[in-house]
């Protein structure tokens, strides 16, 4: 654990150049259970709460106004395969409009497809990992068939072992279907782009083969009849599992090469700061997953919790330097100066967000749970999208 806090901080000073405080670098305080169905955990809470995806990107659901809709990627991986829209009889009513995710049957047909048009096109790679998409998804059906037979027959856990299975390999096949060939395709060379970019996209695209290493394992593992590895390798949510953390450990670092994009063409100097701080703390934020995604591996669970803890933070932190840039882009082509001027608040709000986010890194690392608990929760209030809940009565009626 000492050795992985000095290697953070030559990793802060050299790289990244972070007014972190060397609190970052104090002992790891010992850890909630984030499965427990509690509020335990503010900051994995809120990142809960805000939206922020942790499972599979290709089964993320929101709901909308006209009802419910898959968010699906368009860029790679499914496309807009895993959705289908439903018409509603009743003309006008609340259901119409609605999509639903597909099921794992006719997501697996559509992979095939994919790998096929793939294939044809000349474009092996792609075809390779669709086509190892399609057969883990495939496995994880007949997983599932096996331990509803296992089940019926009072054979416990057996079954709740090849549900296990199921579950990662299910993991694995979107995995493959989706971000590994997202981060493939971003890490190729571009004409044109800054090969600092380049370089995220390749750390992204390295970081995801860790994270499908982990699924592979936890596969092995409960078909092996060991439960206790398969869940730590490969839980589905936010868990403390390896594979959980390695997947936020490869995100981390795509977002960063996003907004390292961005603040190469913005033109506004004030938001390209902000946007530069951001990238460098989203690659924080990677490293801290990072970590955290190893110990678990290693079964050193409160280790893995507290960095998970965290990044979560500077996460939100990174996340609201971001928010902060974009608005002062709006308001710098806002035609109307009290709508300027409210965004140039907002502008303020985030980063005031940030720095409790920050303060929140330090006291966790420094030991003192409750808090930075306490700082996770005034960087939420700060927040304005907080602010325009709270003053629309919405989420949890107000924080009193």
């Amino acid at each position: 654990m000492k050795k992985s806090l000095a290697f953070l901080a030559v990793l802060l000073s050299s790289s990244f150049q972070l007014s972190l405080q060397a609190e970052l670098l104090a002992p790891m305080p010992m850890m909630f259970d984030p499965d427990a169905m509690e509020v335990e955990d503010t900051c994995i809470d809120l990142m809960t709460q805000q939206g922020r995806s942790t499972s599979l990107p290709a089964e993320v659901v929101q709901f909308t106004t006209s009802g419910i809709s898959a968010q699906i990627p368009n860029s790679a991986g499914f496309s807009s395969v895993p959705t289908t829209n439903v018409s509603n009889s009743i003309g006008g009513g609340c259901m119409s409009g609605f999509s639903r995710v597909m099921t794992d049957e006719e997501t697996l047909s559509s992979i095939k497809n994919q790998a096929s048009r793939a294939q044809a096109s000349g474009n092996t790679e792609d075809a390779a990992l669709y086509t190892e998409a399609s057969e883990q998804l495939d496995r994880s059906l007949e997983y599932k068939r096996q331990a509803a037979q296992a089940n019926a027959l009072g054979n416990k856990e057996e079954a709740s072992c090849l549900y296990g299975a199921a579950s990662s390999a299910r993991s694995l096949s979107f995995s493959l279907g989706y971000s590994t060939i997202k981060y493939l395709h971003e890490a190729k060379p571009q004409n044109g782009r800054n090969p600092e970019v380049a370089m995220l996209w390749s750390r992204a695209l390295a970081q995801d083969q860790r994270t499908i290493e982990y699924y592979r394992q936890s596969i092995e593992a409960y078909l092996a009849g060991n439960k206790e590895l398969g869940e730590r390798l490969g839980r589905y949510w936010p868990s403390g599992s390896a594979s959980w953390a390695a997947n936020l450990s490869t995100r981390e670092l795509a977002t960063a090469a996003e907004y390292l994009t961005k603040a190469q063409v913005v033109k506004n100097p004030g938001s390209a700061a902000l946007f530069m701080r951001a990238v460098e703390q989203y690659q924080v934020a990677s490293e801290y997953f990072h970590q955290a995604a190893q110990a678990a591996a290693l079964g050193n669970e409160n280790e893995g919790k507290g960095w998970s803890r965290m990044g979560c933070s500077i996460s939100h932190s990174s996340k609201n330097l971001a928010d902060a840039a974009d608005s002062l882009i709006k308001a710098q082509a806002e035609q109307n100066s009290e709508n300027a001027a409210l965004l140039v608040k907002e502008a303020n709000q985030s980063q005031i967000a940030a720095e409790y986010y920050l303060q929140a890194v330090q006291t966790y690392a420094a030991g003192n749970k409750e808090e930075g608990k306490s700082y996770d929760q005034k960087a939420w209030k700060e927040e304005p999208t907080t602010q325009r809940l709270m003053l629309q009565g919405g989420f949890w009626g107000g924080l009193q």
